[in-house]
């Protein structure tokens, strides 16, 4: 069985700023397919559910955007803050013996954006004294990325131990944030070209949020496979992420040799912005890669094809061209159709999302993190699927969210990738 805690009082309704262009593109498209992601962490240390659910609030009091929800009227979606608290799910490990099986039934859980906060806890109780204390976070996309769910970890980890932490300010949207930026203003698309991005939206690409069964399956590589694939990617002359998306693509392409495998990855924009990663929000741009993959593709080829064609995308260049381009696409009173046109539009496979090594809070005596997994997170699309990597301690940890419908492939993946290293 599992049931909620409630942590506090609340009060709703302060309008704080309008949603940036990004945040936008995320929550018109979620009204129509839900898209927000989970993260799970495992903790170490000698304090209880209570102790943990105190902590949560505290995070949440720290940051900003944990007390947002989005109210959207005719000059467009804005958010308000209140002080309701992060609604905490305890779930007994007797029915929930696999902490997949909370993060399956949260993807299939939708938000609702006008309730605050866009944060969601599950935290797993009841199992042997050795074993972690596992909490899933779910965050609506259009108020955090995955390192912001880092970010929140630490934070949890440093109040167990007894830090203080200051409150954070508010921060504008990212387009607010890059020092002489000057976008398009007055410019709008043609009549013509928002036929178009609406036309996608009405596309069969996507299933029913009603109904659906989203699946997750890890892998996990220790101590002396992480650091093999770590020297092998760097002597390859390409990056550990490189070596997944050519790993997921090579194990999923399909018998046409002429469909490329399309991965679309997350980019990092904190340092571009000047935002660090103690901060919570929306920070992060995307790139698809469309892969061409032959009978007898080599991982290594595949994967510095992928990361050249990423580091062209990843330019500032690059990512103003296409706020721009977001910018006039996405007004502040866009249709949702544009949105859903807009990821339609990427027509992707399958979406990576590496948060890389891990920075943790130093080692306390309280209590400490673990272990990492994810982010996870499904767009809705009839056919798709997400890895999720991470690496604490010198592990790298795999996950991949996918509908039940389609086959899973992370343990082929890893497969593959142990496999790379000795070719």
């Amino acid at each position: 069985m599992h049931s909620s805690l409630d942590t506090g009082s609340h009060q709703t309704g302060i309008k704080v700023r309008d949603l940036g262009v990004f945040e936008r593109l995320m929550y018109l498209y979620s009204k129509v397919h839900h898209r927000h992601f989970c993260i799970v962490g495992e903790l170490s240390g000698d304090f209880d559910h209570v102790d943990l659910v105190a902590a949560l609030r505290k995070t949440q009091l720290r940051h900003p955007p944990l007390r947002w929800g989005i109210q959207d009227d005719g000059d467009g979606p804005h958010f308000v803050e209140s002080l309701q608290p992060i609604q905490v799910t305890l779930c007994e490990r007797r029915e929930y013996p696999r902490w997949e099986k909370v993060v399956e039934e949260e993807l299939a859980r939708p938000f609702l954006p006008s309730s605050s906060p866009l944060l969601r806890a599950s935290v797993l109780i009841g199992g042997q004294v050795w074993q972690p204390t596992t909490l899933v976070l779910t965050f609506h996309h259009a108020v955090a990325d995955g390192l912001s769910a880092i970010a929140f970890l630490n934070d949890v980890v440093r109040l167990l131990n007894g830090a203080s932490l200051p409150a954070v300010a508010p921060r504008l949207p990212v387009e607010a944030l890059l020092p002489g930026l000057s976008l398009p203003s007055g410019a709008s698309l043609s009549p013509a070209e928002r036929a178009g991005i609406e036309a996608i939206a009405k596309q069969p690409l996507w299933r029913s949020f009603e109904g659906d069964q989203p699946r997750v399956r890890t892998a996990a590589f220790d101590l002396a496979s992480t650091s093999a694939l770590i020297a092998k990617s760097r002597d390859e002359g390409t990056s550990v992420h490189g070596a997944i998306c050519a790993a997921l693509a090579i194990v999923n392409k399909t018998s046409d040799k002429e469909d490329p495998y399309t991965i679309l990855s997350p980019i990092n924009i904190r340092s571009m912005v000047g935002v660090d990663g103690c901060e919570i929000g929306l920070f992060l741009d995307a790139a698809a890669v469309r892969i061409p993959i032959a009978d007898d593709a080599n991982l290594w080829d595949v994967a510095r094809f992928l990361v050249t064609q990423l580091a062209a995308s990843g330019s500032r260049e690059s990512f103003i061209q296409r706020l721009a381009t977001l910018h006039i696409t996405l007004p502040a009173t866009a249709s949702t159709d544009l949105a859903c046109g807009l990821f339609g539009s990427f027509a992707y496979d399958a979406v990576v999302s590496n948060l890389g090594a891990v920075q943790t809070a130093s080692a306390g005596k309280i209590a400490n993190l673990q272990a990492v997994w994810g982010p996870m997170v499904l767009g809705r699309f009839r056919d798709e699927r997400m890895i999720g990597a991470a690496t604490l301690g010198g592990h790298l940890r795999l996950t991949e969210a996918r509908p039940e419908h389609v086959p899973g492939s992370i343990h082929q993946v890893a497969e593959l990738l142990l496999r790379s290293l000795y070719l």
